[in-house]
């Protein structure tokens, strides 16, 4: 069963779970409190394989069972509910979402007593729904009530309670609130390694995220001693050939770059393109970001020309693959064609960069971030071969733009603050490019 914590065997796994829930029924029953219960982990694992519709239909069906047991003031129909409301939230569909969770929280609190399991799990399941629907304030706070009556009433060291840390933990995380989200880490960490064992996948998937917040504060040597470990274990526990081994590794690679060791970087990320190649093949989307990794890489190792025809490769593939318009390939020839520019490549740039711009333009908008960020980079290559007036005028090409997309008001308010920086650094850019080109006549 171990190699189930891997990502890549997650249609194997769900396959298992299926007989094991079909196994149940025969042997309790349909309506057994265990056969409803074993319906939560198939629904899991849907939602993981992105079969997102699957996984709410299924769950909103047994929801209806666990009223029809057990009512719909019990506990455990609750947890069921609460669980398909997190389904709705993330599928988009808010209002049935909002609608079902304050049915949910009226429901508890007409329950007196907290300490019980399905009554947390449901308050617990409250906050995870705030956080799908951005109402972030609130949801840390119900993160905080449910932990703490969670680790009163069934100890820190409980299932439900690591998850709730661990879920709370990338809400802060994500909030940018990173020395408690890694306080979270460490004790969900230790907590693993002294109930599951030092090599057991929860504990090494704990630790992964504890080296990602330990890389996120700057922290890089403790991150890497950590990812270390975790590489060694996931080899041990699942093989190298695994996705959770893989993905530790180009974790590992990222973090060497920022200790400065991009000659011991560029052997981890070559370990992973060829894993990647053996398990994937050379055309799978996997295998083609690995190529993309390394060929980063390498040109950080000052290898330029072996870095630039990788880059051309990652992207020539992805434009077979993927399409010459997927966001993926797109943000690809960006890339390679500011890689250009720093090697006064500028013309080159310019074609593919006119080709990015307009791709962006046709499928996104000419107000998207990217499509406009697209016409900044042209106008450096145009200030880069003398063009100095075309890029001025694509400069404020820029700046107008970027006012008309703020004014759309689709931006979370950091996106928001983030947006306007840079659209003062543009508008600076403009009185520069004003300046320069004055001083020419």
């Amino acid at each position: 069963m171990l190699r189930y914590y891997d990502e890549s065997e997650k249609e194997e796994a769900l396959e298992f779970i299926q007989e094991v829930y079909q196994a149940r029924i025969k042997l309790f029953g349909r309506t057994h409190e265990k056969t409803i219960y074993g319906v939560l982990d198939i629904v899991d694992l849907l939602e993981t394989l992105g079969r997102l519709e699957d996984a709410i239909a299924l769950q909103e069906s047994h929801s209806k069972l666990a009223e029809e047991v057990w009512s719909d003031m019990d506990p455990q129909a609750l947890l069921f509910n609460s669980n398909f409301a997190i389904l709705l939230a993330k599928e988009g569909r808010e209002d049935e979402a909002n609608e079902l969770l304050r049915s949910v929280t009226d429901h508890l609190a007409k329950l007196g007593n907290k300490n019980r399991r399905p009554i947390l799990g449901a308050m617990v399941n409250r906050a995870r729904v705030l956080v799908e629907l951005e109402e972030v304030d609130d949801a840390e706070k119900a993160f905080e009530v449910g932990m703490s009556l969670q680790i009163s009433a069934l100890g820190e060291a409980h299932p439900d309670t690591l998850r709730t840390c661990e879920d709370f933990a990338y809400l802060l995380q994500s909030l940018g609130e990173l020395p408690r989200a890694l306080a979270l880490r460490e004790q969900v960490s230790m907590i693993r390694k002294q109930t599951t064992g030092q090599r057991h996948p929860l504990t090494l998937q704990a630790m992964f995220e504890q080296a990602s917040c330990l890389g996120a504060l700057g922290r890089f040597s403790e991150a890497r001693v950590l990812l270390e470990e975790v590489s060694e274990g996931y080899g041990v526990m699942l093989g190298r050939e695994t996705g959770r081994f893989v993905e530790t590794l180009q974790a590992l690679g990222t973090i060497l770059i920022q200790l400065g060791e991009p000659l011991r970087a560029r052997t981890v990320h070559e370990q992973v393109l060829d894993i990647s190649t053996k398990k994937y093949g050379p055309k799978d989307e996997r295998t083609i970001a690995a190529t993309v990794a390394l060929a980063s890489v390498i040109w950080s190792c000052g290898q330029e020309t072996e870095g630039l025809a990788m880059e051309m490769k990652a992207m020539e593939l992805q434009q077979e693959v993927l399409g010459p318009k997927h966001p993926t390939t797109l943000q690809t020839m960006h890339n390679h064609a500011v890689t250009l520019q720093s090697i006064g490549r500028y013309s080159v740039s310019l074609g593919l960069l006119k080709e990015v711009h307009a791709a962006r333009k046709e499928v996104l908008g000419e107000a998207h971030p990217h499509t406009i960020t697209s016409l900044y980079s042209i106008a450096v290559s145009l200030e880069g071969l003398g063009m100095n007036a075309e890029a001025l005028k694509t400069v404020e090409e820029v700046v107008s733009l970027g006012e008309k997309s703020l004014s759309l008001g689709e931006m979370s308010e950091d996106e928001l603050t983030e947006y306007q920086d840079a659209l003062d650094s543009m508008r600076k850019e403009v009185h520069l490019f004003e300046e320069k080109i004055g001083s020419m006549k």
